[in-house]
């Protein structure tokens, strides 16, 4: 019997926040906001089980996007995220009322794709296999993860 062939499938998903980059010695070391744009793909083979919802699918795109948004979309849509140590921010971070994720690096794109990461990595579904993520934190600039390129 053949071996069941692989599908990828990716889910964008949007989500607000604003970061303030201590070290940055421009504009970015500011508190500033974008808008984000998360890409997940997960990789999977084709579940074949006739009279169930799932036939036909590596996992129901419902599914996937109630993952992602437990794992990562509820906490950073309109945050603030905050290198933890920056001191410019201490009233702020010190305020519980506020949304704010704290970070033990400069919360970059790539540190913030890697917190993503990390976070879908703690509650994987069955069966499924996470093989790339991409942050797009402007329409010019994006990081990318991809298990491909992991040693």
């Amino acid at each position: 019997m053949p071996a069941k062939e692989k599908i990828r499938i990716t889910r964008l998903f949007n989500f607000e926040a604003a970061h303030a980059l201590p070290w940055h010695s421009g504009k970015c070391s500011n508190i500033h906001g974008h808008s984000y744009v998360l890409e997940v793909c997960i990789s999977g083979s084709v579940i074949s089980s006739e009279n169930e919802a799932s036939d036909g699918m590596i996992m129901d795109f419902q599914e996937l996007k109630q993952w992602v948004l437990k794992a990562v979309i509820n906490d950073f849509d309109h945050s603030l995220l905050l290198f933890k140590s920056d001191l410019r921010f201490k009233e702020i971070i010190a305020d519980s009322s506020q949304k704010v994720i704290l970070f033990d690096s400069s919360p970059t794109c790539e540190n913030i794709l890697l917190d993503c990461l990390n976070r879908l990595r703690k509650m994987p579904p069955n069966e499924i296999e996470l093989i790339g993520l991409k942050l797009r934190e402007t329409a010019t600039s994006k990081a990318e993860w991809n298990k491909s390129d992991q040693v």
